[in-house]
Formats: structure tokens, sequence, C-alpha cells
């Protein structure tokens, strides 16, 4: 695993990184500020289309569903018009302990180009564009900042009905600096065996591309503290004898890490 460590420049709204992400949109949910005790979750949706990240306009945004997770307790919304304020989502936490969000969004045709996509089925052939229906997902995972101890909780690593998703195996919120992440990629159920993942940190612009070992699991050590955006996309053929377009799934997890123990 490798990284160019560079520099971000701020143009407008416009955040340069000569990243590793993959060449179609995704899009990514990240928190503004931390939760503490009578306050909500403030997110806010970011787009990211290669080596750019871009603010996003929610109105713009269709999604066929909205979950946040607290302990025992799942809200379910089928769009985003009760969170929406403004510039940015407001959902409320009841309880300490980390908050799990995601997004389902309205799927789409998009022409891409097949070649930059890492992971697809076997069924599918080279092509210089191609015509899909463009599944994009998002989930981010943090903690609360209240007085009371967290405690433990295994919301942060419960599987979700997403399309497709980041499952991470351990709690982000417990890992700081000199911990290691672990994720592995779903699409529909089922675990990619053989996944490319990108991570960036979304301060410094530094990105890794990470492969996964021969059980379908990704490992990330983070080298600094801050928000860090995993992205995945997955191209596959539909079942046959279905009318159904080429699907490409698009799957991002933001989460935080915490500076080194003293």
């Amino acid at each position: 695993m490798s990284g160019t460590m560079v520099k971000s420049k701020l143009v407008g709204l416009l955040l340069i990184f000569p990243t590793l992400s993959f060449g179609q949109e995704s899009l990514l949910l990240r928190s503004l500020e931390p939760v503490v005790r009578g306050r909500t979750a403030k997110l806010v949706v970011d787009r990211l289309i290669g080596p750019k990240i871009e603010s996003q306009n929610l109105a713009q945004l269709e999604a066929v569903w909205v979950f946040i997770k607290t302990g025992q307790v799942q809200e379910n919304r089928d769009s985003l018009g009760d969170f929406l304020v403004g510039d940015h989502l407001e959902l409320p936490v009841p309880a300490p302990g980390p908050v799990v969000v995601g997004i389902e969004f309205s799927p789409a045709p998009e022409t891409i180009d097949p070649a930059l996509v890492p992971n697809h089925d076997s069924q599918v052939t080279p092509q210089s564009a191609l015509t899909v229906t463009h599944r994009r997902s998002t989930m981010v995972i943090f903690d609360t900042d209240w007085p009371e101890k967290s405690p433990d909780s295994m919301v942060a690593t419960t599987e979700t009905s997403l399309s497709s998703s980041i499952h991470s195996l351990v709690d982000p919120t417990k890992v700081r600096v000199g911990g290691e992440l672990a994720f592995e990629a779903v699409v529909q159920g089922s675990k990619v065996q053989n996944a490319t993942l990108t991570a960036t940190n979304l301060g410094s612009g530094k990105s890794w591309r990470l492969k996964a070992a021969g059980n379908g699991v990704v490992k990330f050590a983070p080298e600094s503290a801050g928000q860090y955006v995993i992205e995945f996309q997955y191209l596959r053929k539909p079942d046959p004898g279905t009318l159904a377009k080429m699907e490409l799934f698009s799957s991002t997890l933001v989460v935080t890490v915490q500076g080194a123990s003293k």
C-alpha cells in the first residue's frame, strides 16, 4: 500500500487532491462537528469525482432510504426531507456511543468508462463506453462527545441492507493512530473476495489503494488523525434473462480516527 502526500488546495468550494479515487462519481457523508448532549448531528454530503471533492446541493439528491443507528435503536426514513435544514442534514442522537448513518440514493442511468472501475464480475467485457444503472450509497460512523463513557456497542460493526456497502469489522470510533481498521466490501448481501478499495485522509489528501486479502478482508493502519473516506466501486452484469442495464455500485464510508493515546 502506498500513497502520495500533498497539500490540499481550496478553490472556492472545490478541494483538489491527486487522489487514488476511482473515476466515477461517488457521494460521501461526513459529520461537521462533535455531537454533544442535547444537540443533533450535523452532516453534509460531498461529491467525490476522481481527484475532486465538491460540495453537493442536497436539494438535488433523491434518497430512497435514510437510516440512523444508535445502540439498539434504528430510525428509518424514505427521503432526506425530514432531516434537511438548509445546506446540511440534522439528525437526532438520543444516546451516547457510536452512531451509524446511511443513505441509499435513487439509481440513475449513467455512461461510464469501465476501465476506471477496478472491481467487476467475470462477465463484464472491456468496452470504451458503457451505459449503466448507477447505484450509490454512503455511510458515516462517528462517536458522541457526551460526559458519559460510551457504552460497548456492536452498532458500528453490524451489516446493513444497502445495495452495496463497506462493512467495518471493527468499531472505528475505538481505533487510534497506531491501530488498525478492517473492512469488507459487500454487494447486495455478498462479500466481494478480491475487492480493491481506496482510503483518503480528507484533511491532507493522502490516499492509499487497498487490496483485500484472500478472505476478502481489507486492513488499513492510519498514520495520522482525521476523517478518512473509504471508497469502493463494483461493476456487474445483471442476471441473465433480465432487461436491466449493467449495474455500477458506488459505496463510501467516512470514519474519524483519533490521535495516538498518550
